[in-house]
């Protein structure tokens, strides 16, 4: 991370800067810990800066409605480029949480309240926030993407079966839209003592197919875990139905897509590789 960020942070917090540790490179943000007790993270691409813009008119509404801890952000800096300040939420990933013994249905219902939660705001507060549409035309821009660029990548029978999971969704009945995380991975997810207490990076939060956040629900998670996610959604007054099942499916499916999609754009050839041998391991 640029030195001079760090100390335009460090100003702004009026604090003498006393460390510095990089916490993650992501494909869209370097982020950095300062002193042990803030989070500075910053745009890698014009692209990321746009979402960026959004994530900080979005995080307040955030704030009050889930049961968890989202950024509270304590400085946006422009100088000399834009980023966001904010306390760490203190807290292991949710992979490391659930490998180390923590019980995995108390976990898998927090994760369900949450979602619960998030998917039940007002799509017209989303829309008013600035949060962007991801309905069925960019569903399907997407999925050309994939048949123009990857499928020259695959053996005619890779292509064949992602076709038929492609045009399943695609012919499908419309899904309704609601606000969503959409990049909920397990390093996004926080927790401490055993319980989900923060969910962090919402730069891709958008309007669309909500089932994309439940893609929990189609890995093969222990049973204990997606029992207690399920629960947890249902009983707030959301339903888990065969088309829930089937879109969340869909969605862990096109995930590794987005990666080989990002190795052949902004990001490396690794990507692309990594990338390809996700979407093999989701082939029958």
């Amino acid at each position: 991370m640029d030195p001079a960020i760090i100390e335009a942070a460090a100003e702004a917090l009026t604090e003498p800067v006393r460390s510095v540790r990089k916490v993650d490179e992501g494909w869209d943000f370097d982020v950095s810990q300062l002193n042990d007790r803030w989070i500075v993270r910053v745009p890698r691409r014009p692209e990321a800066a746009a979402a960026l813009e959004r994530e900080v008119v979005l995080l307040p509404t955030l704030d009050q409605a889930l049961p968890v801890d989202v950024p509270r952000l304590r400085h946006v800096l422009r100088v000399p480029q834009l980023a966001v300040v904010y306390p760490m939420i203190v807290g292991r990933r949710l992979k490391d949480e659930l490998e180390r013994g923590a019980d995995h249905e108390v976990l898998g219902e927090d994760l369900g309240r949450f979602l619960a939660a998030l998917h039940a705001l007002p799509v017209s507060r989303a829309r008013a926030l600035g949060v962007v549409e991801h309905g069925p035309a960019e569903v399907s821009s997407f999925v050309q993407r994939c048949i123009d660029e990857i499928f020259p990548l695959l053996e005619p029978f890779e292509r064949t079966f992602a076709r038929c999971v492609f045009d399943s969704y695609l012919t499908g009945p419309a899904p309704p839209a609601a606000l969503h995380h959409a990049d909920l991975g397990t390093s996004h997810v926080l927790c401490d003592a055993g319980r989900v207490t923060g969910v962090i990076d919402w730069t891709d939060a958008r309007i669309g197919d909500p089932a994309l956040d439940l893609w929990w629900l189609a890995r093969d998670w222990s049973s204990s875990f997606v029992q207690g996610i399920a629960g947890g959604y249902e009983r707030a007054g959301h339903v888990i139905d065969d088309a829930v099942l089937r879109r969340a499916g869909f969605w862990y499916f096109a995930g590794p897509w987005h990666e080989v999609l990002y190795g052949l754009g902004p990001g490396e050839d690794t990507f692309v590789a990594s990338g390809l041998a996700g979407i093999r391991s989701r082939l029958p």
